[in-house]
């Protein structure tokens, strides 16, 4: 009876044994999951945080895409306001270039070179 006692302990000692294992896997699993569900709350958090931010560009975006908006449309009323001034020609007249040349003497049937060359050095 000792030698069937003793075989049935050996049993349970080796029982033991495996179940310790499967106990420390089960152990390891479960610190893995714990990890990964801490990862996941982790995430979730920036997650969070990073949509804020988006959100928060976006609202900017748009604020500034309005600005421009407004002001595209402030300078095509400028356009139009100076393309109507230019068209009317109140921007356009040309300036009269007025020159001041000198007349010549009448004519008298004869004129010296030199009366000439006075006349055309007093144009420059």
């Amino acid at each position: 009876m000792l030698s069937t006692l003793e075989g049935k302990v050996a049993k349970l000692e080796g029982s033991v044994g495996n179940m310790k294992e499967s106990y420390e896997v089960a152990k390891e699993h479960t610190l893995d999951r714990d990890s990964g569900r801490d990862e996941l709350k982790k995430l979730t958090e920036r997650d969070g945080v990073l949509e804020a931010m988006i959100m928060t560009l976006k609202e900017e975006i748009e604020a500034m895409v309005t600005t421009l908006n407004e002001q595209i449309d402030e300078l095509k009323g400028e356009l139009v306001v100076f393309r109507t001034v230019v068209g009317k020609g109140v921007l356009g007249a040309t300036r009269k270039h007025n020159m001041d040349v000198s007349k010549p003497k009448e004519f008298k049937r004869m004129r010296s070179t030199r009366d000439v060359d006075n006349f055309l050095w007093g144009m420059e």
